[in-house]
């Protein structure tokens, strides 16, 4: 949390619970107190955890998908704060960013991204749900303390997605996967809208994955993020040759993503 976010909790704190803060980015011992008074924040939370929530919280109060009140920031939790500031800033939300839909010839492996195509092939969202084993732990790239072996997807992709990772653990082995940050995994299934748009998110189907998600977000392009690199060349030729897509190698942003869509 930086000085303008916390300045955000307390402007929203000083509106919506008349809490008389001054609005200066520290977060003593007054705004800890005004945020112990926010029902829907546990009281056990520790400070930071209660500020990321309450952000969570206001944006859900302004239409906007910021996902669970967990406390935990995420890209989702990102996405929601910057949408936040634009309403308090100009009063509505922003305008799509990102070409949302696409169209074009039916055949392939995979539907083409649009919700018509997606709900005829996988089913509507969040549903038909399989799991993909990983053969290597794969740590939360929000909580690296804590790993899985396994993640949930639409059952069609899951066996795409174990071929994919065991090729890569063949490949570079586990030393230089860790090293890589390829375990750094990011989330799957998800039944939300996109970030930035307002159509389903391919994510809602559990048919993409999200990778190391701190040092590859959502509007990096090629010059920052880590996964444009070209020791990930091999990682994302596994992914294209099961005809998956990266954002990133397609349109230079999202370059933690990879879907089982097709753009063209």
């Amino acid at each position: 949390m930086n000085k303008d976010m916390i300045k955000v909790v307390q402007s929203e704190l000083n509106r919506m619970h008349n809490a008389n803060l001054v609005v200066d980015g520290d977060a003593g011992a007054k705004t800890q107190l005004a945020l112990q008074q926010v029902s829907v924040l546990p009281t056990n939370w520790k400070t930071k955890r209660k500020l990321i929530g309450f952000i969570q919280h206001v944006a859900t109060l302004e239409g906007i998908d910021a996902g669970s009140i967990d406390g935990r920031w995420g890209p989702q939790t990102e996405n929601a704060y910057s949408e936040l500031t634009y309403k308090l800033e100009h009063g509505k939300l922003p305008e799509p960013w990102r070409q949302e839909e696409f169209t074009g010839e039916s055949s392939g492996q995979w539907p083409l991204q649009n919700e018509a195509a997606m709900n005829a092939f996988y089913g509507k969202v969040g549903t038909n749900q399989g799991k993909a084993n990983s053969p290597y732990p794969l740590k939360f790239s929000w909580k690296p303390s804590k790993s899985t072996m396994s993640f949930t997807c639409h059952k069609k992709v899951a066996p795409a997605i174990e071929r994919v990772l065991q090729r890569v653990l063949d490949h570079y082995g586990l030393p230089e996967i860790q090293r890589l940050g390829l375990d750094l995994w990011g989330g799957a299934l998800a039944v939300r809208k996109m970030r930035g748009g307002s159509k389903w998110s391919t994510h809602a189907w559990g048919t993409s994955i999200d990778w190391d998600t701190a040092r590859n977000k959502l509007r990096w392009g090629k010059d920052r993020a880590s996964l444009a690199r070209p020791e990930y060349d091999f990682w994302w030729k596994c992914w294209e040759e099961e005809g998956a897509v990266s954002l990133g190698r397609e349109q230079d942003r999202d370059w933690m993503h990879v879907q089982f869509a097709r753009l063209k």
